[in-house]
């Protein structure tokens, strides 16, 4: 008898780890959320980004760092205050106030809130991955280095550029990643055209409510945040941290 109890309890102790690990519990991935301290914020034509890595904890699945941005058609020529978070004094568009209350419950980094579902968020609003002509997100903002966003207001494309010393300029691109966005009108930079404007088949673009007399006179901002990009090996996929309120860019 006292064999037998012997017997049963080695079977258990064998077999207990087993079903724990095989009970369906996932590993949770999480990524730090950008610092606000890392982005200074000029004006709304130039944004500096401190590329600081998240930490060698993160090392087996941290990847990169992606920005997000959206267009807005505003008949608000200057944006007078914007708050770290995004939030803007005047309602220069209802869709930015929307889209702004929706993604602060997980951009505001004092709200406790889960950072699972980050690249959903984006999608439901149709915010995109900035792209950078001739470059990828990692070697554009390598950690250690500061990343500098600027929107020329003498009619340039705008650009980013690393300020490692070299000086070079590479030119921002509307999304070529995403599948609704294949065919961008009138083509992938960042400049305030009737075209851009107008056209109700870019999904990157809000257009106001009174879209169908868009004036010349009317202006386009650019919303952009910033994330880390991480790797979950159990599902195979990417995932997002929260989300950091870069700037809103006027295009000119």
């Amino acid at each position: 008898m006292r064999l037998k109890i012997r017997f049963l309890y080695l079977l258990i102790t064998l077999i207990y780890p087993v079903l724990f690990l095989s009970c369906g519990i996932e590993e949770y991935f999480y990524l730090p959320q950008v610092n606000q301290i890392n982005i200074n914020r000029i004006l709304n034509d130039t944004a500096e980004i401190t590329i600081v890595h998240p930490g060698s904890e993160f090392n087996s699945y941290f990847r990169n760092y992606a920005i997000y941005y959206k267009i807005y058609v505003s008949e608000y020529d200057n944006i007078s205050t914007i708050d770290p978070l995004g939030k803007v004094t005047e309602s220069f568009s209802a869709e930015y106030n929307n889209d702004y209350n929706a993604i602060l419950r997980y951009a505001d980094p004092s709200n406790l809130t889960s950072s699972t579902g980050i690249d959903q968020l984006f999608l439901g609003r149709n915010y995109y991955t900035l792209n950078f002509e001739g470059k990828n997100n990692n070697s554009m903002m390598p950690p250690g280095n500061t990343l500098r966003i600027i929107f020329p207001t003498s009619g340039e494309k705008p650009y980013a550029t690393i300020l490692d010393g070299s000086a070079e300029e590479v030119p921002l691109m509307r999304s070529i990643s995403d599948l609704t966005l294949i065919n961008l009108i009138p083509d992938q930079f960042f400049f305030n055209t009737d075209e851009l404007r107008e056209n109700k088949g870019n999904a990157d673009v809000a257009r106001n409510e009174n879209a169908e007399e868009i004036s010349i006179g009317e202006y386009t901002y650019v919303s952009m945040y910033i994330v880390s990009v991480g790797f979950n090996v159990s599902t195979i996929t990417n995932f997002l941290s929260k989300p950091t309120f870069i700037n809103l860019f006027k295009m000119f």
